[in-house]
């Protein structure tokens, strides 16, 4: 599976859009297929990576609809996050919190947003160690 066509339908294009036009990025064969003729002026960042890595594993779970439905959430919460939505009552009302526009699908920049908040929950763990 290619990750162009997923692009293309990926909801959320602004984020992808922002990386092509905004940041140097580097010739790697990850930056190539995430951000197909992007330009190199400088060696990719460990967040440029992280960033790569991420889209692709969104998309990897997305698959050709660009989208996650319940299902697919579902599948993502129990493979990237077990210790986190163990009850499927849990999971399913984080998705209904997530899915801004209640079209029952998750865009990438909803998504996003649980990323986020688990960042910043992990941050705040760690500032009380």
């Amino acid at each position: 599976m290619t990750i162009q066509p997923l692009l293309r339908n990926l909801k959320g294009m602004r984020f992808y859009n922002f990386l092509r036009e905004s940041i140097p990025l580097s010739n790697s064969p990850c930056c190539q297929k995430v951000i197909p003729d992007c330009q190199m002026s400088k060696p990719k960042t460990q967040l440029q990576y992280l960033a790569d890595q991420y889209i692709e594993l969104y998309l990897t779970y997305a698959g050709s609809s660009g989208t996650l439905d319940k299902q697919k959430f579902q599948k993502m919460m129990d493979e990237q996050f077990p210790d986190i939505a163990e009850k499927e009552q849990a999971k399913d009302k984080l998705f209904q919190e997530l899915d801004a526009n209640k079209d029952n699908q998750l865009s990438f920049d909803e998504v996003s947003r649980l990323i986020a908040r688990y960042l910043n929950d992990t941050h705040e763990k760690f500032k009380h160690l």
